[in-house]
């Protein structure tokens, strides 16, 4: 998964990586994501690096995590209001998690 997140970076476009790695994107947890990032800060990437290509992370792994959401959920139901919680929480908690692995 690192090298895919590392491809995307090197501007190898998304829909090419989704068709050539197919599989493997459909065994990615999502929880995944955050700790594949931390090890590229190890390796010298930087955090704005990282911060900026996020949508791009998000949507090379989209086909996966949607197959995992609730759909057809009501817009203003309360559990649609839990979702977009929930997605900016982890947003926020994404960013402040690659800001704590530089200290």
């Amino acid at each position: 998964m690192k090298n895919l997140i590392k491809q995307l970076h090197q501007g190898v476009d998304v829909k090419e990586l989704k068709e050539k790695y197919r599989y493997e994107l459909s065994q990615v947890l999502p929880i995944e994501i955050p700790f594949v990032e931390q090890e590229l800060l190890k390796e010298g990437f930087r955090v704005d690096d990282i911060l900026k290509l996020c949508d791009l992370h998000v949507e090379l792994f989209r086909e996966v995590l949607a197959s995992r959401e609730l759909k057809d959920v009501p817009r203003g139901h309360p559990l649609d209001l839990l979702i977009l919680e929930n997605q900016e929480i982890l947003k926020w908690s994404e960013a402040l998690g690659l800001y704590a692995s530089l200290l």
